[in-house]
Formats: C-alpha cells, structure tokens, sequence
C-alpha cells in the first residue's frame, strides 16, 4: 500500500528525511552532504512526539500525491478528498469496486433532483490522513458527505451543515454503510492493499530495506539572484487592473512598442 510513500520527503533544521534511499534515482541525492547519511528502523525512530510527526508527515504527502494521481480534490475546509461533477452525460461520477465475491459500483458525486430539477449536488468524500496510536503509525479513513450548488464549488455555513445532518441520518450512516465506506475509500486510493481490515503502516511494508528512515545532512545552496523589484511592481499593477474588467483599457500601455 504504502510502495510510492517511499518517494517523499521532508526536511528540518538542514537535515532530510525520506524512506528512498539516496542514490542516482533520488533527485534529493545532489542535495545531501556525502557521508552524512544514517538509517534507523522506523520504530528506533519513533522515540519522540518530534519524530512521530517527521514520518507523519512524510506519509501524508504521500497520500496527498496519491489522491491527485487519481483526480480526487482537497476541500481546504474540512480537509476531506473529493470528487468535482463530470462535464459528460450527466455528470455523475462513479466508481467501480469489489467488496466480497461480486463487484458493485458506487456513486461518488451525483445531482439531488426534484421535478427534473437540481437544486444540489452530493459528494461522497473522505479524510485521508496518518495518525499515530498505541507506538504504531495507521492510515486513518473518515468518509463524509460534502455538498455543492454546481458540482464544483463545495457549500460552507448553516446550509452544509444542514444538510450534513440530513445524510447523517441511520438510513443513509448505519454501521455496516460505515464499514463499507471505508472498505471502499481504501481499495480506490490504495489499490495496491491487500488486507482492507487493518491499515497499518508496518503491515504494508514487505521489503525489510524500506523499513529504513534515511536522514542526510543537507547542503546549503547559495543563489546569487536578485529579484527585479521594478518587475514586480509592474506585475503587481497589471495583477490589479485586470481584477477590475472596467480598466482593462489600462492596459494598452504595457504593449505599446517603446
């Protein structure tokens, strides 16, 4: 499950820290002082809440990586991943699977019609986010509903919420539709997983080479670039006229041959 979580980084007070070794495939290799690389068994590494949260990190940029590969968005709001309408047919997006024996499809972002009309759009979405309990590092699931007017822009305030509380109702939220969402949200992020009862990061991790933290010493790198203030002012005043459509006439002046 975790194989691509491997590739991602960090870095704090000039050192890195990755999973991946470095080598020639590495581009972060070139960034490393040669020599000062070390290796720790993630739970020799695991001694502080410092620490914990370095390879938290690391993973939930993983997961981040991951969930764009597959067209999910981020809702800033409530951090949780989603699905934006189609632009074909009707617009729904959905998602096939295998729970058990037989496969079944999921409706992931759909309109609420009444009289042929629609008045919002559902989307099934979920947290994706690694947390840390009882010394063992796990990816934690919490699917959700979110809503929109367009199937694009995700509802804020009272109007969200009531409408949470709605699909937070036993018909639409018993247990077994939980157990189910999670079961769901796990194959089609991670469909590498082959045991979708435990998400557990040490249950994932089968090549005993990458249960290695890398930390290298990282190189300072000088720059001698200064910015062109004049530019960025100009940027900065073009950037405000063309906020404003009444004044793009303005900017006539910026093409006009010198």
């Amino acid at each position: 499950m975790l194989e691509k979580c491997f590739q991602q980084c960090t870095s704090s007070i000039q050192k890195i820290f990755t999973f991946y070794p470095f080598d020639e495939n590495n581009l972060l290799t070139d960034y490393t002082l040669a020599g000062s690389v070390s290796e720790l068994e993630i739970d020799d590494f695991l001694v502080n809440e410092k620490n914990v949260m370095i390879v938290i990190r690391i993973i939930n940029r993983w997961i981040k990586q991951q969930c764009r590969n597959i067209g999910l968005y981020k809702d800033e709001r409530t951090l949780a991943y989603y699905y934006p309408r189609k632009f074909e047919g009707s617009g729904v997006v959905s998602a096939s699977w295998k729970p058990k024996q037989r496969k079944s499809v999921r409706e992931l972002t759909k309109p609420m019609r009444i009289d042929g009309k629609t008045y919002y759009w559902v989307h099934r979405a979920t947290g994706i986010f690694a947390t840390y309990f009882c010394k063992k590092i796990y990816v934690q699931i919490k699917p959700r509903f979110l809503f929109s007017l367009d199937g694009l822009k995700i509802m804020e305030g009272v109007e969200a919420d009531t409408k949470d509380r709605f699909f937070r109702k036993s018909r639409y939220n018993r247990n077994l539709n939980q157990l189910y969402d999670v079961r769901f949200w796990v194959k089609h992020v991670f469909p590498e997983t082959q045991n979708p009862e435990t998400a557990q990061l040490t249950e994932f991790i089968t090549n005993k080479q990458k249960n290695l933290l890398r930390i290298g010493e990282q190189l300072s790198v000088e720059c001698n670039y200064k910015p062109n203030i004049e530019s960025e002012t100009e940027v900065e005043e073009l950037d405000m006229i063309e906020s404003n459509t009444e004044q793009l006439i303005k900017l006539d002046k910026f093409f006009e041959d010198e």
